[in-house]
Formats: structure tokens, sequence, C-alpha cells
């Protein structure tokens, strides 16, 4: 009896802890364990990961990196922690984009894992783009000086080509300017992030593009999701 007591005590623990464990997965998780983050704040990183983040960056010695949007974290054995960079060398003031994957372990250390290409222009055209006038290249990476989140002017673009979307997300927050490409008018890109009403669909992280005319109309001319875990893939 005092066995058989034991094994139904035993299966009740598992039982509880598997819920528990269910009823503590992270809302936002995405395939590959990766959650994305839901700060709105790009070029000031939390505390905590502002430390991680120069830790590991203190000997990069090809590039320059700073912050431009934190984008989510991945409990391992410690975290990984995934951020976007403005990548610039010594030779070159204009930047190009980079996504750092760093690894912090339960002791405080910390180490730049991996350096991912992230082109701006492979995300502003995509399967159903408006039919707005877009450049090979031509994409504009704004000065590190630039101090401002979102600039006065394309916050301003967006607010008019976003006010009478009907989003299939419950709410879109644009994270960070990623630049703009003149033409007969102006292209800006931003770094966005959309949520779902229900906790139990992760958001999805975006690249918008916002077209605005020489007469100040704006309209969004693309959406383009991002698959973040194609940055561990390379």
């Amino acid at each position: 009896m005092r066995k058989i007591l034991t094994a139904l005590l035993a299966i009740c623990l598992i039982t509880v802890m598997s819920a528990c464990g269910e009823e503590n997965e992270s809302t936002n998780a995405v395939s590959g364990g990766w959650e994305i983050d839901s700060i709105t704040s790009q070029q000031s990183l939390p505390e905590d990961i502002q430390k991680v983040f120069e830790k590991a960056t203190v000997s990069e010695s090809e590039y320059t990196l700073e912050p431009v949007a934190y984008i989510g974290t991945q409990v391992v054995a410690g975290s990984n922690h995934m951020i976007l960079c403005r990548a610039t060398t010594s030779d070159e003031r204009e930047g190009t984009y980079k996504v750092a994957i760093i690894y912090a372990d339960l002791e405080g250390n910390a180490e730049l894992t991996s350096l991912s290409d992230f082109s701006l222009e492979d995300y502003v055209e995509d399967e159903g783009a408006a039919s707005k006038e877009q450049l090979s290249g031509g994409w504009n990476v704004p000065d590190s000086d630039v101090t401002e989140d979102i600039p006065k002017d394309v916050q301003k673009a967006y607010n008019k080509a976003t006010a009478t979307i009907d989003w299939e997300w419950s709410d879109v927050t644009p994270l960070a300017y990623l630049g703009k490409q003149i033409v007969s008018g102006t292209n800006y890109a931003l770094l966005c992030r959309g949520n779902y009403d229900s906790n139990e669909t992760a958001p999805d992280l975006m690249v918008i593009t916002v077209y605005e005319d020489l007469d100040g109309n704006s309209e969004i001319s693309n959406i383009h999701r991002i698959d973040i875990n194609s940055f561990t893939e390379q």
C-alpha cells in the first residue's frame, strides 16, 4: 500500500509540474524558442541587456556596433539575445545593418556568437507589394548621430498611411526607423511589431514600407514579415 501511495503521489506531482510548465510558457514564443520582445524602445536597450551587449562586443574589431532594436530572447542554459545593430567600419561612416546574437551564461559572461547581414533591400519588396516606385538599392541608412527613435516627419507619414488601415493585428507598433529612399516622393522603411488579440499567437516582426508622394499623401506600399529564426541559420 505504501508503494502504491508513493507511486500515485509521484504521478500527481509530475502532472502538476507539467501543467505549470504549460501555463508559464511564454505567450510570445515563436518557433525555435525565440520570444519577440514587447518593449517599444529601440535605441536604448534595457539596462541588463546593455551590459550584456557591451561585454560581448568590446572585442569586436571589424565593426562598431550600435543597437537599433532589441528583437528578442531565447532561454537556453543561460540566454541568447537578438539585437538589430547599425554596423560601421573605421573606413566608412555610412552604416549597414547586422543582426547580433549574444549568449549570456548563468555566471554573467557574454559573447557574440553570430553576426548576420540584414540587407534592407531584402525586406522592402515582397509578393503583393503595391506598385509604388522602388529603386534597386538607393536606401539611406540613418547616421549614428540620429537621436530620435522615429523622426517626426517619418512618424507623421506613417500615421497618415495607417490612419484608416484595418490591420489583421490588434495593434502595430513601430520599433525603429530603418531608412529612406528618394524616388518621385520618398519611401520610408520601419521595423514594426504586430500583436494579435489572442495571447496564444506570437506577435509578428515586420518591415513596413511607407510611400509619401510630393503632395504629402502617404500610404503603405509593402509589409514584409521577418522570420527571426533565419538569422540563427546563417
